[in-house]
């Protein structure tokens, strides 16, 4: 009878030291690093983001075209009939323009017009070149107004790069608390598989105890119950660890078939002392979240463009009012050679210039005062929203450093609370043995001991994901100068700074 309580003894002290070993990484399976780097290369998202600043690079292309040259040329023949008395008359007529606007508001026009008139055999050449400088003196006038469009199509483009910059941590953060929650259903999940084969192997020995008639037959019934509801806990714990890893592949951006193959998690969750979290330095982590947040950036930028179409609908008021000046000089020359066509350009009898000015001014313009209002209206929500975000910003990242802290010494204190539950199941064992305790009571305590390990695995997870929210909140997932490729092991589950 001793010899059989001592097999039940050695198997129940078993218990305690292999459950409170961490799961160890597989020597193969899936990197954080390569899940960040298959999320880059496949999910849609961040291929949506591409798409949507390559849209706001052609609306500033368009807007940018406001300045662009325009060259014209034509050549025109004609043949009529002059009389009296009745001559044929042949016609040829070239021109060449160049039109266009400089940013500070300056319209240049020129032009060079040649034309040869063959009459009864006596060809005249004539060539005109003209200019014509518009300045306005009060709509229009100023590089500030005349390119507050291009700027302002210039911000919104830097605001969608950095929308997709945002987008992009928003998926790595996704992607890679995700990735801890698979590790943490795989670790649990091998809790749980320990628990039911100790128990299956307890099953067997009692029986073989009950056959030598050393334990009581009733005890098998408890056992068997127990066995069963540890094999409900594992099935349970499999169908987690199952969505979760399709979760995962889901938040890649993988097919279903590359999905069904991806390997479990080789990277062990990070290691963090409370110790190393200091609460105090909030303030200085909002500060640097204030300038690195790509989200306050692009709303930043957001607001400048609204500014500066603000200052394009608020000169839109104005009447027109421009100087006009527009030299021009003209030569003839007499023949027909392909040489006189050209000639006249280089003779200069005929210059001329003038001066005017030119005034508009709508009665009413309703169309320049909505367009105003809305505006005006753009420049304050655009303010607004500049304002929550960095609202959102000053109260979450206390916040997900006080989730730090407080993750990392939950963690402390459930390391501890196993310590003092394996000495407990341990104790209840020595009980067993000394007759003053039953198997139902050993089973209680390695239940608590079962159930402290599966909360060390939430706590492992939670600290992770704190960690990764605590990044996300200080802009520091990645380098904000070197984009998403400068993402490494460290910006995923250190402290930031």
């Amino acid at each position: 009878m001793i010899w059989t309580r001592e097999i039940a003894f050695s198997l129940l002290l078993a218990i305690p030291g292999s459950l409170a070993v961490e799961a160890e990484a597989p020597e193969e399976g899936l990197r954080l690093l390569d899940a960040i780097a298959l999320t880059l290369e496949n999910d849609p998202n961040v291929a949506l983001t591409q798409s949507q600043v390559k849209s706001f690079e052609g609306a500033w292309l368009i807007a940018a075209s406001r300045f662009d040259p325009d060259l014209t040329a034509d050549v025109q023949h004609s043949q009529d009939e002059v009389a009296p008395p009745s001559v044929d008359a042949s016609t040829l007529t070239t021109g060449l323009g160049l039109t266009g606007e400089l940013r500070s508001g300056l319209d240049l026009e020129s032009s060079v017009d040649l034309t040869r008139i063959d009459a009864a055999g006596d060809p005249v050449n004539t060539a005109t070149v003209s200019f014509v400088i518009r300045q306005p003196l009060l709509r229009g006038r100023g590089q500030d107004v005349v390119t507050a469009n291009e700027q302002a199509a210039e911000r919104e483009l830097e605001a969608s790069r950095l929308d997709g910059e945002h987008r992009v941590a928003e998926r790595l953060l996704a992607v890679a608390s995700q990735y801890w929650r698979v590790r943490a259903a795989a670790e649990d999940l091998e809790v749980l598989r320990f628990t039911e084969d100790s128990s299956r192997e307890l099953l067997g020995t009692t029986r073989r105890l009950i056959e030598a008639d050393v334990t009581p037959a009733a005890e098998i019934i408890q056992l068997e119950a127990d066995l069963v509801s540890r094999e409900a806990n594992r099935i349970a714990g499999e169908r987690v660890l199952f969505q979760a890893r399709q979760d995962l592949g889901r938040e890649i951006g993988l097919p279903y078939e590359e999905i069904a193959v991806l390997p479990l998690p080789a990277d062990v969750f990070p290691v963090l002392d409370a110790e190393e979290v200091s609460v105090g330095a909030a303030k200085r982590w909002i500060g640097e979240a204030l300038e690195r947040r790509a989200d306050l950036r692009a709303a930043a930028e957001r607001r400048s463009a609204a500014e500066q179409r603000f200052i394009a609908a608020d000169d839109a008021l104005r009447p027109r009012l421009d100087l006009v000046f527009n030299p021009s000089y003209s030569g003839r020359v007499d023949g027909g050679g392909a040489g006189d066509f050209l000639q006249p350009l280089t003779e200069i009898p005929g210059l001329s210039a003038s001066l005017a000015l030119s005034y508009g001014w709508p009665l009413r313009n309703r169309n320049a005062t909505g367009a105003l209002l809305q505006a005006e209206a753009t420049v304050e929500q655009s303010v607004l929203a500049w304002e929550l975000v960095a609202r959102a910003i000053g109260a979450d990242v206390p916040a997900a450093l006080d989730a730090v802290r407080r993750n990392a010494e939950q963690l402390a204190k459930f390391e501890e609370a196993e310590g003092f539950f394996t000495k407990t199941l341990e104790n209840e064992i020595k009980k067993l043995r000394a007759g003053s305790s039953t198997l139902v009571d050993v089973i209680t305590q390695r239940d608590r001991l079962t159930a402290i390990q599966r909360q060390q695995v939430t706590a492992r997870l939670a600290l992770a994901v704190s960690i990764l929210e605590l990044r996300f909140e200080t802009g520091t997932l990645f380098d904000v100068g070197a984009g998403a490729g400068s993402v490494n092991a460290e910006s995923l589950t250190t402290l930031p700074f």
